[in-house]
């Protein structure tokens, strides 16, 4: 496909079984306590990683009152698959060298590939992707030509591109994993009708919701941790968010957000569910220099 003919293309791209949240800190001398957020000033942000261990000795501890669901296991559930995924973390003394053969189990034999090392606080960590990494494909790239209302997919891994028609020119499009199985699903939101038309992966098949109203901006996201992406809109002239959950068939209305927000929903604390937020532009600059405002409270 050449640059041409991208030139008028939305570029959407998914990932598929990966978080990307900033992990947290657990020091033995914190004794169990419950894990605190810290600045990373001496440390890369761990993707995928919700925990990291400085010192291995309160590993045992932790498995023994069931923490982890095996040995060097650092546990969490993946909002878009239902996947358990984690990292083994190991301790590594100050001036020890770099070695790749930290016990496995139950992780792949480590590699290069599959491990990064970290300096926190003086201390050297080797940290290891989990088995699920190997299993689950990067993300596939893919845009949606309004012209044609045709999707062009490019799978990076079989290095193959696929189409798929689905849209109009005045569609806005979605994707998400709507059905729950694991793989993003093609979708539109009709503004002139309100009307969603999603078309599954799992079954072939396709179905259409009437959800929204005229000037509501797309806001798709997991709210209610059923593994399912959830119908919501964020509707700028009242900073409300009208989220049709898939778990019940219920409605939830929130209000955070003025007119201009831009609405960014994202599960930001991992616990599996989509958190509701925005991103604000910054006005243009003028002579008076004022913070920007923060978004309703809930």
């Amino acid at each position: 496909m050449s640059k041409k003919t991208l030139r008028n293309s939305v570029v959407e791209a998914k990932d598929l079984g990966r978080s990307d949240q900033p992990s947290h800190i657990l020091e033995p001398t914190d004794q169990l306590a419950e894990p605190r957020r810290q600045k990373f000033a001496r440390i890369a942000t761990f993707v995928r990683s919700h925990l990291v261990l400085i010192g291995v000795i309160v590993v045992l501890p932790l498995v023994g009152i069931g923490i982890f669901a095996k040995s060097g296991w650092l546990p969490s559930t993946d909002p878009l698959n239902g996947q358990r995924t984690g990292w083994f973390g190991k301790a590594l003394p100050k001036n020890a060298s770099s070695s790749w053969n930290p016990f496995a189990a139950p992780l792949p034999t480590p590699t290069p590939q599959l491990s990064k090392e970290y300096v926190y606080a003086g201390s050297r960590m080797l940290a290891v992707v989990d088995a699920n990494a190997n299993e689950t494909p990067p993300a596939d790239l893919a845009v949606w030509r309004p012209s044609s209302g045709t999707w062009y997919v490019y799978n990076l891994v079989t290095s193959a591109w696929t189409s798929y028609a689905w849209g109009n020119s005045t569609d806005t499009p979605v994707q998400g994993d709507f059905d729950g199985d694991g793989k993003t699903d093609f979708a539109v939101f009709r503004p002139s009708t309100n009307v969603w038309w999603i078309a599954t992966s799992g079954n072939s098949s396709y179905y259409t919701v009437t959800f929204g109203a005229s000037g509501d901006i797309p806001a798709v996201a997991d709210f209610d941790g059923d593994g399912r992406t959830d119908v919501a809109v964020f509707r700028p002239s009242t900073g409300v968010w009208y989220i049709s959950r898939s778990s019940d068939s219920g409605t939830t209305t929130v209000t955070y957000g003025v007119n201009n927000d831009i609405p960014t929903p994202r599960d930001y604390d991992g616990d599996g569910k989509a958190d509701i937020s925005v991103w604000r532009p910054l006005p243009l600059p003028s002579h008076t220099s004022e913070a920007p405002t923060r978004p309703h409270s809930r």
